[in-house]
């Protein structure tokens, strides 16, 4: 498909929660602009707060039969889904140039960027591996058992709206995450064709895809632009969630996000942008 109005015509607009396209609760659509001349290309769904909640609770509810899913088979969902996105790569490219307006070789070459940590991911589902050690004292042993901790929360930026998408919903769902995404207000075309390329994929009902525009409203999973704000109360509105939000950062670091008595800033936003956020409720 190149003709850009059928292509256009073609994405999914509205949220993608529980797996199926919905629209939003309050009704409410922004426009996508084409950079290069200003028009609009499209109206997309704009999530509320609402749909947040509800995006999350869809994504805790489907977590323990994702996590319970055998890896051979989230690994060949994430191979179906790589083999779709290079079936589709002119698709992803002329949208993503329509959208964030990089030249269509560079789009192209995301696409292939992109793509790949999909067929990554795939492979590495199953060889999440354990350890067995000998103490350094020699007293006793060492056991380690790796398990998923989802939901799982991505951040999408506008200028790599596939390849900083893929990058974190593959590690995800290979390890048996669940997984909530808001793509960059500017830039969320790439993202919600994606999310037919994963229905297509035959990917259970465990995401979700929520758009906001200039962060006036939170969605989890998939990023937000107005993180401290609103997302505190939303955490706040949330007694079966355990206060606190475990990030792990791209240097590796270990960090702890205390989310306690009321909505704060912690820290600098460099030290928290995550690879993957996740919740976990109380038992």
């Amino acid at each position: 498909m190149t003709d850009h109005s059928a292509l256009i015509d073609a994405i999914p607009t509205d949220l993608w929660i529980g797996g199926k396209q919905v629209p939003s609760s309050s009704g409410a659509r922004f426009p996508v602009h084409n950079p290069a001349n200003g028009a609009v290309l499209t109206t997309v769904a704009d999530a509320s707060t609402a749909d947040g909640a509800t995006a999350l609770d869809e994504a805790v509810a489907a977590q323990p039969s994702w996590a319970a899913t055998a890896p051979r088979e989230r690994a060949e969902i994430l191979r179906r889904a790589w083999e779709l996105v290079m079936e589709r790569r002119d698709d992803f490219a002329l949208a993503m140039t329509l959208e964030m307006g990089k030249p269509l070789a560079e789009s192209q070459g995301e696409v292939a960027y992109g793509g790949e940590f999909l067929r990554w991911f795939s492979e590495e589902a199953v060889r999440i591996n354990g350890r067995y050690t000998s103490s350094p004292t020699g007293t006793g042993r060492i056991l380690v058992a790796k398990q998923p901790i989802g939901p799982a929360l991505a951040i999408t930026p506008w200028n790599f709206p596939l390849a900083m998408g893929t990058r974190k919903i593959g590690p995800a769902f290979a390890a048996g995450c669940t997984m909530i995404v808001k793509p960059a207000a500017e830039t969320p075309l790439t993202m919600l064709l994606l999310g037919q390329v994963f229905t297509d994929a035959g990917l259970p009902a465990v995401w979700a895809w929520a758009q906001d525009v200039g962060g006036r409203n939170v969605a989890p999973i998939f990023g937000w632009a107005n993180m401290w704000g609103n997302f505190g109360a939303a955490l706040q509105a949330r007694p079966d969630l355990v206060p606190e939000l475990r990030a792990q950062p791209d240097d590796g670091a270990q960090r702890e996000i205390g989310v306690r008595g009321q909505a704060r800033r912690v820290g600098t936003l460099p030290s928290l942008i995550p690879s993957a956020f996740a919740w976990r409720r109380t038992l």
